[in-house]
This record gives structure tokens, C-alpha cells and sequence, in this order.
């Protein structure tokens, strides 16, 4: 799918979806205090998802009156995917696997933005293999974990260096073998995000050259749920947002 399409629906789909959460809190009477209320919460432990992460740290969701069930992933597609399975009532994600899920009739629903960030991914190659610049990715097997943010990152790298995508070689990698199949040779390059990104950096060293496409791409990671979850919940929701409002001042502090 086209970049600026899916960024359409991602404007047009979280602007519109937020809006019934706030519709439905509409009317709604404060209830008396009763025991916490239970929600199971999937996100990923990389740093997208740190407000999530300091929340449950320092219990800013129990002080709302709720018992999370936190559900740890490695990256933001796997929490989607329990969410979906039904395994989950909120997930955190990047907007580009949302978007496909809801592309495909998913019954999700985005309820905010927890982090942007326009350099958390980055494509890293191996100097060894004659990449110096982005031009020479031509003809290179680059490592990327297909309906991630990664992929759409590599799409967005491609078009703006004027690189079509069968002039590379893509093999699709699951995020935690990115760093041993480029350390071992096994791709050229790998469109990745942090940590795995900080690490092959570091393992690299001058072995290594990043690229960046902070102008092109701006990663929005956001919080998701059930949509049957949310409709009957939406005090629910309004907690876990309010949690977040304080684990974002906490950071901000």
C-alpha cells in the first residue's frame, strides 16, 4: 500500500475511533468505589511503549482503581496479534500493523497516541558489502519484519532515494534474529528499531553505516483495544488514559 494512503487512513481511522471512546464516557455518572476493575494489557517491552512500562511501574493504574494484566511482547505486531486472538482487551502497536489489521476487518479500535519518533527506525548495513550510501542497497538482501512498522519505514527509505523495490532482495525476518543474520552475513542490510538497532550499532562499529529517513517517516505508536471491550467499558478506558497522562507527566518531570 502507498505511504500517504495508509497515513490517510491512520488520521482518518484513529480521529474517528477515538471519538466513540468519548461519546460513550458522554452522560456517564461517576460510580461508587468498588473492587478494581480487571483488564488484561498486551504491549511491548522495547521503549515505544514506556508510558505503558511506567505505569505499571508506579502503579498508576492501580491508583485509577484497576488490576492490569500485563501481557510483555518483544515488539508492538506480536501484542497486536494477542489482541486479535482474543487474548488481550488493549494491545500497543505501531500504526502500520493497526492499519493493516483494520484493512482486514479487525475489530479494533485506537484509543490514542503513546510515542512518535522519527528516528526509532533506521536501515543499518555492512560496510563489508560495499554499502556506503543508500544507492548501494541496490541489488542487497535487506532483513525486515514484513506488516511491521519496519516495512513500511523501508518502503518510505526506498521511495525517497528513488530505489524500487525489486531492485533489492527482501527476506523477511522476525525481529529477534535481525541482529544474528546480519552479524553472520546472512542479509547486507537490516530495516530494524531500537534496541536491536543501538546494538547492532555497537556490535558493528565502523563495520557498520546507518541510514535514517527522519523527513519521511514518523513512527506513531498507539494503544488499541477490543472494540466490543471499549464500548462496554468505557470507564475503563478513561482510567488507562488517565494512567498514561500520569506516567507521560512522570517522564516529562
Amino acid at each position: 500500500m502507498k505511504r500517504d494512503m495508509v497515513h490517510v487512513l491512520i488520521v482518518m481511522g484513529i480521529g474517528v475511533l477515538a471519538s466513540w471512546v468519548l461519546v460513550g464516557c458522554q452522560g456517564k455518572t461517576t460510580d461508587p468505589p468498588g473492587p478494581p476493575e480487571k483488564v488484561t494489557l498486551a504491549y511491548t517491552t522495547n521503549p515505544n511503549a514506556a508510558l505503558v512500562q511506567v505505569a505499571l511501574k508506579k502503579g498508576y493504574f492501580a491508583a485509577e482503581g484497576l488490576a492490569v494484566s500485563p501481557q510483555p511482547h518483544l515488539f508492538g505486531k506480536a501484542a497486536l496479534d494477542s489482541l486479535l486472538e482474543g487474548k488481550a482487551a488493549l494491545a500497543t502497536m505501531a500504526e502500520t500493523p493497526f492499519v493493516f489489521a483494520v484493512i482486514k476487518g479487525a475489530n479494533v479500535f485506537a484509543l490514542g497516541t503513546i510515542q512518535t519518533a522519527t528516528k526509532h527506525e533506521a536501515i543499518i548495513a555492512r560496510r563489508d558489502r560495499r554499502i556506503s550510501n543508500p544507492h548501494d542497497l541496490k541489488g542487497k538482501k535487506i532483513g525486515v519484519s514484513l506488516g511491521t512498522g519496519g516495512e513500511f519505514f523501508l518502503d518510505s527509505f526506498l521511495t525517497i532515494n528513488g530505489i524500487e523495490e525489486r531492485d533489492i532482495k527482501v527476506v523477511d525476518l522476525p525481529p529477534d534474529n535481525m541482529i544474528e543474520a546480519l552479524l553472520k552475513g546472512n542479509v547486507d542490510a537490516v530495516a530494524c528499531w531500537h534496541p536491536n538497532l543501538i546494538r547492532l550499532q555497537k556490535e558493528l562499529g565502523s563495520r557498520g553505516i546507518t541510514f535514517y529517513a527522519e523527513f519521511a517517516y514518523t513512527e506513531t505508536f498507539i494503544l488499541a483495544g477490543n472494540k466490543d471491550f471499549v464500548r462496554k467499558n468505557p470507564g475503563v478506558i478513561v482510567k488507562v488514559l488517565k494512567a498514561l497522562v500520569s506516567a507521560e507527566t512522570f517522564v516529562k518531570e
